[in-house]
């Protein structure tokens, strides 16, 4: 079952009535959805999703675990998908606020997928790419250097905030 990439979503799931919430933020209510019901998405055989084993790994993360659940792993097997961004990547930002070297499935994975993100995504969610470039700067030589990440496409993407 080959699957077509949406296009970026309008709606926005943070809850702009609450003040206290980054812009950034998802509406902690979300958390305890799927990204199916999120995105309101039809019901689908799970034998449709049985082709390899990403597959059936991206059915898992969308059909059965609840955002809540998902670790840096599933996180950044989506982000590499590009598939539901406007969840995935705000869900991505406190691990990374925790350690910028977050894995996925190696040291440095779950940075480099958002680093990797279209940059149209990114012009049109502001508030995040620049949540992101709040978090990558203190560390941008080590992930430059260590981690092999090149962040000149991602800071071209938007000026430097500030």
């Amino acid at each position: 079952m080959k699957r077509k990439m949406s296009k970026p979503r309008k709606q926005s799931h943070s809850n702009k009535s609450d003040s206290t919430r980054p812009e950034w933020q998802l509406d902690p209510a979300l958390l305890e959805q799927t990204i199916a019901t999120i995105e309101k998405r039809p019901q689908v055989n799970p034998e449709d999703f049985n082709y390899s084993s990403l597959t059936r790994k991206v059915y898992r993360i969308e059909y059965e675990s609840k955002l809540r659940e998902l670790d840096g792993e599933d996180l950044a097997c989506m982000l590499g998908q590009q598939f539901s961004l406007e969840l995935v990547v705000p869900l991505s930002l406190p691990l990374l606020e925790k350690d910028i070297m977050a894995a996925g499935y190696y040291e440095g994975h779950l940075v480099q997928a958002m680093t990797s993100i279209d940059p149209s995504f990114w012009r049109s969610h502001p508030a995040l790419w620049a949540k992101l470039a709040d978090l990558i700067e203190p560390h941008r030589p080590l992930l430059e250097d260590t981690a092999s990440i090149d962040l000149g496409v991602f800071f071209s993407v938007l000026p430097q905030q500030g």
